[in-house]
């Protein structure tokens, strides 16, 4: 192997190295991001979509929440008249029969 040329020999510059020289895009600087920006606002909607679509869910979630409360709250109201219904229905039952054995 050669590595210098030989006495006598005239050097000039190669084409791939003025062509390496020139201002201008590079193969780093050349490549077509778009579709990686494409990618990432599809990613970032994507994202906006199921925190909506989540934040959605919660709020149904909590108005059902809420809606099984009210129907729980107005049973709870029903069975305690019902109980004191009960209970004066008892005590008359009760009075009825004391006269009764009287």
């Amino acid at each position: 192997l050669l590595t210098a040329p030989r006495p006598g020999c005239k050097v000039g510059e190669s084409s791939a190295a003025v062509a390496a020289r020139q201002p201008g895009p590079t193969m780093a600087r050349s490549v077509d991001c778009s579709f990686v920006n494409t990618m990432e606002t599809r990613f970032r909607d994507t994202k906006r979509r199921m925190m909506t679509a989540l934040e959605m869910v919660n709020i149904r979630d909590r108005a059902d929440v809420r809606a099984e409360i009210e129907v729980l709250k107005r049973e709870r109201l029903a069975y305690e008249q019902e109980s004191i219904q009960i209970c004066e229905a008892l005590a008359r039952s009760e009075a009825y029969n004391r006269t009764l054995e009287a």
